[in-house]
This record gives C-alpha cells, sequence and structure tokens, in this order.
C-alpha cells in the first residue's frame, strides 16, 4: 500500500511538457473547464468518437483564472488521479462533487468547489488503472493518502508498444478476438509469463526471456504484471502503465540504462526517494533514444499520467528486510 504524508508545498506538481505531444493532441485542441459546488454533480462530455483527457483538476477551494486553476493550499492532492480515473480516455463521464468521490475519511467543512480542466481528443487514449484510495486532513492541512491497487493484479500488463520478439517457449498460438482475450487465457494459466502480439496473431509465452527483438510497429509485449510485482520487495509497490511525473526541482536523481529493478530499489533508498517512474523498451516520445530504460527518482506527491511502457514504483520507507526482486531489460533479456 501506498501511503504518502504531504505538505501544501509539494502538492502543486506539473506534467513535462511533452507529455501533450506524445498523446498526438493538436497544439489547438479546444481546453474546457468545467467548476461544481459541493453535492452537485458535473458531466466531462465529448461528441462523436473522441474522447476525455484531463489536464488538471483540484478539489476544494479551487478559483480559475485564464484557464488556470489556481489551488487552494489545503485543496485534495490526490484530486487529479481520481478524476483520471473516472473520466480518463471515456466519451463522457459524470463526478459527484463531494468528499466520498475523493475518498475523504476525515470531517472537512471548508470543502466548496471541484474544477476540471480537459480538452477531447480523436487519439485512442488508454483508461487509467483504478486503484482503492483513502485520503485524511490533518488539522495543519497535511494529507495522508493511501492508494492501493485492486486485487486482482493478475489481470495487469505492462504494454510494450510496437516491439516484436522470438518465444523460445510457446504454450499456445492463436488469432483470439482482442488482447482481452489472450490476457485471459494467460491468466488462466500459471506458466504463462507474457504474451507476443504480431501479424501471425498472439503467442502466449512460458519463456523467462524473449529473445530476437526488433522495432516493427503494430507489434506487442504484454508481460504479467503478477509475474513482475510477485518478486519485489514488501517495501515497494509497482504499477504498469502509469508515469508519475514530478517538477525538475523534486527530482533528486536521474539514472540512464536502468536495467534491473534491484538497482532501482537500492537508489531510491539511497538519494531517500518517495517515487521512482522508469521507461522500458519505448522510451519517451519526442525524447532520444537515450531515454529508453530511463529512471527519475522524485521527492513529494507525483501528478499521475496513463502512460504505456512505463513502470511507476513507490517506496513505502517504514518496511524493513526487501525480498527477492525481479530484473527488466529494454529490447532483450531476462524478466527476472
Amino acid at each position: 500500500m501506498n501511503r504518502l504524508r504531504l505538505t501544501p508545498l509539494v502538492v502543486l506538481i506539473t506534467t513535462l511538457c511533452g507529455y501533450h505531444t506524445s498523446l498526438g493532441l493538436k497544439p489547438n485542441s479546444p481546453v474546457k473547464i468545467l467548476s461544481g459546488n459541493l453535492n452537485e454533480r458535473i458531466t466531462l462530455h465529448c461528441g462523436g468518437p473522441q474522447s476525455v483527457h484531463i489536464l488538471d483538476a483540484s478539489y476544494g477551494n479551487p478559483s480559475v483564472d485564464h484557464f488556470l486553476i489556481k489551488k487552494s493550499p489545503s485543496d485534495a492532492p490526490h484530486t487529479l488521479p481520481v478524476v483520471q480515473m473516472l473520466c480518463e480516455g471515456k466519451p463522457s463521464c459524470d463526478i459527484p462533487v463531494n468528499d466520498e468521490t475523493f475518498k475523504i475519511l476525515s470531517l472537512i467543512k471548508d470543502f466548496h468547489k471541484l474544477v476540471v480542466k480537459y480538452t477531447c481528443t480523436s487519439e485512442a487514449l488508454e483508461e487509467f488503472p483504478t486503484y482503492n484510495v483513502k485520503a485524511r486532513r490533518g488539522g495543519d492541512n497535511t494529507w495522508d493518502v493511501q492508494f492501493e491497487a485492486e486485487a486482482a493484479k493478475e489481470d495487469l500488463y505492462l504494454h510494450v508498444e510496437d516491439v516484436n520478439a522470438l518465444c523460445e517457449k510457446p504454450l499456445l498460438r492463436k488469432k483470439y478476438i482482442d488482447v482481452n482475450e489472450a490476457e485471459k487465457e494467460c491468466n488462466s494459466l500459471s506458466n504463462c509469463v507474457f504474451i507476443i502480439f504480431n501479424s501471425d496473431g498472439y503467442t502466449l509465452c512460458e519463456s523467462s526471456s524473449y529473445t530476437n527483438a526488433t522495432v516493427q510497429r503494430n507489434s506487442k509485449i504484454y508481460v504479467k504484471m503478477s509475474y513482475i510485482s510477485g518478486r519485489l520487495p514488501h517495501n515497494y509497490e509497482v504499477f504498469p502503465n502509469v508515469q508519475g511525473v514530478c517538477e525538475k526541482k523534486d527530482v533528486v536523481f536521474e539514472m540512464n540504462s536502468a536495467l534491473r529493478l534491484e538497482e532501482l530499489y537500492e537508489k531510491c533508498r539511497e538519494v531517500d526517494c518517495d517515487y521512482f517512474t522508469m521507461s522500458t523498451a519505448n522510451g519517451v516520445k519526442g525524447l532520444p533514444k537515450s531515454f529508453r530504460n530511463y529512471a527519475w527518482f522524485c521527492k513529494g506527491f507525483p501528478k499521475y499520467v496513463s502512460h504505456e511502457g512505463f513502470i511507476f514504483g513507490k517506496n513505502n520507507k517504514s518496511s524493513k528486510e526487501p525480498k527477492g526482486r525481479m530484473t527488466i531489460k529494454g529490447f532483450e533479456g531476462p524478466l527476472r
């Protein structure tokens, strides 16, 4: 479980400027801002084939100044990921404006408004992963926020896009209707580790590594999350296809050639980071190839974005005696 204690100074976190480019959003995409008062309901809607992309959000006592959401120091710092879970990648969504929506357990009487900034895009966006959230605010305006992955971690997969490879120990080769059907069958097989999708269909693999990996458009590798998280030390929790992005001033260390998660755990402990984000074989769109297998170590509270091919790790500093760890390599190599 993730447990974060935050001061108001670290809750104003922005995404990297390249995120809009990585989603393929047009520079002139119209930005919309909706606000609702306590106990009202706001509806985000995109017409036709478009879907909602959340840009920013704040629940508490925010205001709006020229399309900029100005947040009060006491606003809920986890507003953005909750709104993303409710709306990201969907054609429309309803958001009740109340403490229950944002899973705030403490009695707070000074919250009056929710403001959401979003745009509509025709790009196929991934829906934001769902987590269980609990939040409390103390009398000194510090927050205790907990994010916990839903129970069925075996249903989660790390998505490595536009990469093809060979499987040394194939279990099944089929032309499934879609990846959901392939993942369901892989979940039913305890020895299924990852799935390769290419023009020949889906291959379910038992191998602990993949070989002859090449860049190939529209091919994908799906690595079972239970295989990844099952070997993590108990004082860390990781989530696939999620990027936690912090401001430059909150980055305490950067690591290139981040090939082993074990190295990231140790470095995070060494620099006393609160969380890390790691790119895998896909790298970061718009940035050089040197940002493949690259890691950022950060302090404070991350701003979450859905990003295939990324791994997000949270350091639960109160735990001790880490267990065995798992290794991920870039285009080719052992998965543990």
